[in-house]
């Protein structure tokens, strides 16, 4: 349900902004994609402790955004996900605001600070594997796998390079880290579980990005 929903919102924020060039409206429409960094330190402590396989270190991400160019500063929305090679095991996804500039630049190049606020939301399953029992045992007491979900708040700061064309700008780059605001809770899908783990997520990204926004004059 969340990956048609973001496909959905991909697509809106995508017409909206072939809509917006037509128009000659200021808005700044931006994909991009590449890998980040994950970190969960107190929930990969427990599966190290337990010979499990660790959190997926390294992930592939992409996201869109669209914004409204505002003189001096650009307001807007975005959204991201991230997934590993098997994206069953471990995926995460994102919805943001964000407030940015392109006031620092030259003839050519903008470079573009943003920061964005909003929540992400990641599925964890934790397969155990070298498992004995009959095909009953699996379908009662044991079990081969624990999916684990995690809600957090977060904070993102990003460099955005962009290549000027008049009052055009096409972005070429991003870079940035986004982090959990405070601690939550590790929850076992379907079941309740005390003695959760919590982490504080954080994730390191560097992405090419495409694109076309129009600048405010």
């Amino acid at each position: 349900m969340r990956k048609t929903s973001l496909l959905l919102l991909t697509v809106l924020l995508s017409f909206s902004a072939s809509y917006a060039q037509k128009m000659n409206w200021p808005l700044e429409f931006q994909l991009h994609a590449g890998l980040q960094t994950n970190s969960a330190p107190n929930l990969n402590t427990l599966l190290k402790e337990n010979n499990l396989k660790a959190y997926p270190a390294l992930g592939f991400a992409v996201g869109a955004q669209l914004g409204y160019n505002f003189k001096y500063f650009t307001l807007g929305t975005g959204i991201n996900s991230a997934s590993t090679y098997n994206a069953e095991n471990w995926n995460t996804k994102g919805i943001y605001l964000f407030v940015s500039t392109n006031s620092i630049h030259n003839d050519k190049f903008i470079f573009s600070p943003l920061i964005s606020f909003g929540g992400q939301f990641t599925k964890f399953d934790i397969l155990k594997e070298n498992l004995t029992g009959t095909f009953d045992d699996f379908l009662t007491s044991k079990s081969n796998k624990t999916a684990l979900e995690h809600t957090a708040d977060v904070l993102d700061i990003a460099f955005v390079l962009k290549k000027k064309k008049g009052n055009l700008c096409f972005p070429l780059f991003r870079i940035g880290y986004r982090f959990g605001l405070d601690n939550t809770d590790w929850k076992v899908i379907g079941a309740t579980v005390s003695n959760l783990p919590q982490d504080k997520t954080g994730n390191f990204y560097a992405q090419v990005a495409f694109g076309i926004g129009r600048l405010k004059k």
